[in-house]
């Protein structure tokens, strides 16, 4: 599953694709993929990240993506 963080309220969602815009107390979500494969939880194949910026900690295959940072600008991924 893909990994998609909203740019506007730092909601974290996996999906196999873009998920509804609606529900956002911040308006209408703007989705990120941050990763291709991974989740919001540990998953066999996956290591966990964290953005300096914003905080929120993805689980992916590979270094997540870093558009659409919460924080504004880009997300900083450190490996955990």
């Amino acid at each position: 599953m893909a990994v998609f963080i909203c740019s506007r309220c730092g909601a974290v969602v996996e999906s196999n694709s873009t998920p509804a815009s609606t529900g956002c107390p911040s308006g209408s979500h703007i989705w990120h993929r941050v990763c291709s494969s991974g989740g919001v939880a540990p998953k066999a194949g996956t290591r966990p990240f964290q953005c300096k910026k914003c905080g929120k900690i993805v689980y992916c295959s590979s270094t997540p993506a870093g558009s659409g940072c919460p924080s504004g600008g880009s997300h900083i991924w450190v490996r955990l």
